[in-house]
C-alpha cells in the first residue's frame, strides 16, 4: 500500500470512529419532566405551610429569619455539579456533590442559604426560585430544613 492509500484509510477510520462515538454514545436523558416540575411548583406552598406549622411550635414567627439547608437530586453528576457551581455564584454555600445513599443512580446537590424570612410569601418565593433554578439544570428541588443554631 502506498502512503496516500494508508492515509485515506486512516482518515476514514478516524471519521467513522468519531461519528460512532458521538452519535451512538448514551446521552443522559431528561430527569425532570416539565409536568413533574409544574406539579412540584404547585405543591411547594402546601409543603411550606406544613413545615411552618411545625416550626411555629418552636417559637418561629413570621418575623423570624433562618438559615436553610436545601437539596436537589438528578440523574447525572455533571448536571448536579453545574447546579452546585451556579448556587455558589448566587452566594449560597454548595456542599460536595455525591451519589444518593438510597439510589446510587442519582446524584445529590445540597447547599446552605443565607437567612430566609419565615412568612409564607417570602418562603414560597424562595422555594419557587430554587425550584426553577434546579429545573434549568435538570435537577429536582427536594426541599429544605432550617439550620439549627
Amino acid at each position: 500500500m502506498n502512503r496516500k492509500h494508508t492515509l485515506f484509510i486512516y482518515r476514514s477510520f478516524l471519521w467513522f470512529y468519531t461519528w460512532m462515538l458521538f452519535s451512538c454514545a448514551e446521552k443522559p436523558s431528561r430527569f425532570l419532566s416539565e409536568d413533574q416540575f409544574k406539579t412540584d411548583l404547585d405543591g411547594l406552598k402546601e409543603a411550606n405551610l406544613l413545615k411552618l406549622e411545625q416550626l411555629r411550635k418552636y417559637g418561629v414567627t413570621d418575623e423570624s429569619d433562618l438559615r436553610m439547608d436545601f437539596y436537589f437530586v438528578t440523574n447525572d453528576s455533571i448536571k448536579a455539579q453545574k447546579l452546585a457551581n451556579e448556587l455558589e455564584v448566587q452566594n449560597h454555600h454548595s456542599n460536595r456533590v455525591h451519589s444518593s445513599a438510597n439510589d446510587k443512580r442519582l446524584w445529590v446537590t445540597s447547599a446552605n442559604s443565607s437567612r430566609v424570612k419565615m412568612d409564607i410569601e417570602s418562603l414560597t418565593k424562595w422555594t419557587d426560585t430554587l425550584s426553577r433554578l434546579g429545573y434549568r439544570y435538570d435537577c429536582q428541588f427536594q426541599g429544605w430544613n432550617p439550620v439549627t443554631e
